[in-house]
């Protein structure tokens, strides 16, 4: 589970950021669904076959140990980075002109740049729990203008409902409580505001589950039991979608590195038998669901002392209106 008691050494940095943009940031670090499916694809990504650079270090991602350098990181994230573009593709659909849009889980800050291209006068925070992390994206952003927080993804430091957009890739699979969670970035956002979020689904690494499944770190989700969460959790409308993704490789340590690198498989579970790898393809299939949904416009009324709710007409209205 992500906690926040590893601490951040940019967390002073961090308030200094969040406070630069405003009101919508705390001053002080505290650290009938509708379900689109279109047809599966087989996409074809090709592992790189370079070694990994330097030795082996460890820092804190996902609330579990993160094996490599972030420049090891990005090498090996070439399906988070395809899953993050397609993700981001679900704006050209919508007519969206955020104020403020949240990147959790940033990693490099690669899509949190993308975000800032796509809408040049938001102000675009972008939050990952790894300090090394947090690092890296700094330098590799330094002309994006983007804010930058140390931060897990179920204790945001943000006010109420001030966030516009909430980008979550390749994050949620590796949350405990994703009830919790989605609490919390319920709390963020504004009234209709918009969430994006990437999952995998019960086939990813279908090949290998007979040898790797203790050993396997994210949660596999349904696409519809992440709708049905969406919709338990008061957001509204989910849409859902689900690619499947190949990922090929010519030589096992580059396929085994990867898999350790992005957290996909826990190093201290896995059982190696280089001869069994050996004699399979070395191929993994990921099933990733893109889900999108809404805050509701009216976000809860007040229930007086003799327990009467008012409930003003024009809320009335609109959802009689939104049910024809």
């Amino acid at each position: 589970m992500l906690d926040n008691n590893d601490g951040c050494k940019y967390s002073a940095h961090c308030s200094q950021e969040c406070a630069k943009i405003g009101s919508p940031f705390k001053q002080g670090l505290q650290i009938g669904m509708e379900n689109k499916q279109i047809p599966p694809q087989n996409k074809q990504v090709d592992g790189n076959i370079k070694r990994m650079n330097g030795a082996i270090t460890s820092s804190k991602r996902f609330g579990i140990s993160m094996y490599g350098s972030p420049d090891d990181y990005v090498e090996a994230a070439v399906l988070a980075k395809e899953a993050g573009d397609e993700l981001l593709a679900r704006l050209d659909w919508m007519t969206l002109q955020p104020k403020v849009i949240v990147d959790i889980g940033c990693g490099s800050g690669r899509m949190s740049s993308k975000l800032k291209e796509r809408y040049p006068s938001s102000k675009v925070l972008a939050i990952d729990k790894a300090e090394n992390m947090i690092g890296y994206a700094k330098q590799q952003t330094a002309n994006h203008l983007l804010m930058f927080a140390c931060a897990d993804g179920q204790n945001i430091p943000l006010r109420d409902h001030t966030v516009d957009l909430l980008f979550v890739n390749f994050l949620f699979p590796w949350l405990h409580d994703q009830n919790r969670v989605l609490r919390e970035w319920q709390r963020i956002l504004k009234p209709n505001g918009l969430l994006l979020l990437t999952a995998l689904g019960p086939n990813t690494l279908k090949e290998w589950r007979e040898i790797w499944d203790h050993a396997l770190i994210p949660q596999l989700f349904d696409m519809h039991d992440i709708g049905d969460m969406l919709s338990q959790q008061g957001f509204d409308d989910p849409v859902l979608e689900v690619n499947d993704y190949t990922v090929t490789y010519q030589h096992a340590e580059k396929f085994i590195s990867e898999l350790l690198i992005t957290a996909i498989l826990d190093p201290q579970l896995l059982q190696l038998d280089l001869n069994l790898i050996l004699e399979k393809k070395l191929s993994a299939t990921f099933e990733v669901i893109f889900a999108h949904a809404f805050m509701p416009l009216e976000i809860g009324y007040q229930t007086s002392d003799n327990s009467l709710t008012k409930i003003p007409l024009s809320h009335v209205r609109h959802a009689l209106n939104k049910n024809k």
